[in-house]
């Protein structure tokens, strides 16, 4: 009885932050490869960068809620099977099914997410500049300059950041590639 609830309160956990999770994820892979250059692009060492780059941006609960959402998703099926094993399976499907309709009707546009990245930045060049670490505050500044070029592309638009299918025809440097995607660009 008690993994069954367990089981549903963490399967409604995670449909909660299942949206601000994959908006997230989505946003930050989506800056991280316009931020690095087009030249570099054939580097080996390109992945590297890429995390690098989306670690830079996700850093502080940014990244915490993606890793929340996960951990309960995963601990919402394993107490789920433990309960009773048609439970592990309806959760599952509630998962799949859920996790898509949230996405689609709770999901918000590039410019929400990205100014949630934008004030996480903000907060940490402030913090920087108050411990006088000039080499970190150096790269806040030039990540929020390049957030702040965004911030101007997408704040008006009511699109949602690309998915990782459509990131994958994503050119590297290219900030404004997702307003001209000839595409479906609300999946």
């Amino acid at each position: 009885m008690w993994l069954s609830i367990l089981a549903i309160v963490l399967l409604l956990a995670f449909l909660v932050m299942h949206p601000l999770a994959d908006g997230l994820m989505d946003t930050s892979a989506w800056a991280a490869k316009i931020f690095v250059d087009e030249s570099l692009s054939d580097m080996p060492q390109i992945p590297m960068l890429l995390r690098g780059h989306r670690a830079a941006l996700m850093d502080g609960w940014l990244s915490n809620v993606p890793f929340i959402s996960t951990t309960c998703m995963f601990s919402s099926v394993v107490a789920a099977f433990f309960a009773h094993w048609w439970l592990g399976i309806t959760v599952i499907l509630a998962i799949a099914i859920g996790g898509f309709l949230v996405r689609q009707f709770f999901g918000r546009t590039a410019g929400t997410y990205l100014m949630m990245i934008y004030g996480k930045m903000a907060n940490r060049v402030a913090n920087y500049r108050r411990d006088g670490d000039a080499d970190r505050l150096a790269a806040g500044e030039e990540y929020l300059e390049k957030l702040r070029g965004l911030l101007i592309l997408y704040a008006e638009p009511r699109i949602r950041p690309p998915t990782p299918k459509q990131l994958k025809s994503c050119p590297y440097g290219n900030a404004s590639w997702w307003l001209e995607f000839p595409g479906d660009r609300s999946a």
